[in-house]
């Protein structure tokens, strides 16, 4: 094995084989945690952001994924509606969050009101390398990373919707139960 690690690629690979493995992601006593970091969650972007994050439905459903990954489809999408909501100087910054168990699937939507996407680049929104920010603070890998990790690693789907004045972004991942 350590000759494996003169090559980046298979150095990376055995990384990922030692440091993810497949888990359980909303347990019911993981949602307890997740209901502990929700109100930090909350009290973070409302104290350096001013942004209001509600939590409008928390069902108990599990899921197998790689809770990492998912974690950063979260942050992606989070840390995007964060950067819009300073471009556009919105006033009453909203994200909601809902996780609903339908039959086989949990979805989870995650809604911020910063404005609709334009429908010129919905198609381009999960492209790698396309970015609606500048060079400096936009790489466009983002959605594209979100995407690839809940499609191809967690088999479920990654969308996103226009509603109102926002967006609303989808994960549709197979229910464990």
């Amino acid at each position: 094995m350590i000759s494996l690690v003169k090559t980046t690629n298979n150095y990376y690979k055995i990384r990922l084989r030692v440091y993810y493995k497949l888990v359980p992601y909303f347990k019911r006593n993981e949602i307890n945690k997740s209901l502990r970091t929700k109100k930090l969650t909350e009290a973070k972007m409302k104290a350096t952001n001013n942004i209001s994050v509600i939590f409008n439905r928390v069902d108990v459903c599990k899921v197998s994924v790689f809770s990492r990954e998912l974690l950063q489809v979260f942050l992606n999408i989070m840390k995007n509606a964060k950067e819009t909501f300073e471009n556009k100087n919105i006033e009453n910054k909203i994200i909601e969050i809902s996780i609903r168990k339908i039959n086989e699937t949990v979805k989870i939507e995650i809604y911020d009101n910063a404005g609709n996407i334009d429908e010129k680049i919905k198609d381009k929104i999960f492209d790698p390398y396309f970015s609606t920010k500048d060079e400096k603070t936009g790489t466009g890998l983002g959605m594209y990373m979100s995407k690839t990790i809940i499609e191809k690693h967690l088999n479920g789907q990654l969308g996103f919707y226009n509603k109102d004045e926002g967006v609303v972004f989808f994960i549709d991942l197979i229910s464990q139960e």
